[in-house]
């Protein structure tokens, strides 16, 4: 994951777009003061990625998002729902 400080967009790379989505619903659910926004989804040299407006965005949000996605992310592998 990746923050571009001269837009406030972070770059999400993925293996699955949806479960970006579905994260993201997530955390907004959880904590109702976040200002994170999904934008879209591209795909670069092979590579998926899902964007992220966080401009308004606290820091300690888009932390905690990454540290969620990273939790999701893992526990899918684990249960081996996911390979990548």
């Amino acid at each position: 994951m990746e923050l571009d400080k001269t837009d406030g967009i972070i770059h999400v790379a993925t293996g699955d777009w949806e479960l970006v989505k579905e994260v993201l619903a997530m955390f907004n659910k959880a904590y109702k003061k976040s200002k994170l926004k999904y934008l879209s989804s591209v795909e670069v040299d092979g590579v998926l990625f899902s964007y992220i407006d966080a401009r308004e965005a606290s820091v300690d949000h888009v932390f905690l998002f990454g540290s969620s996605f990273g939790d999701r992310v893992k526990a899918l592998r684990d249960k081996g729902e996911i390979d990548w």
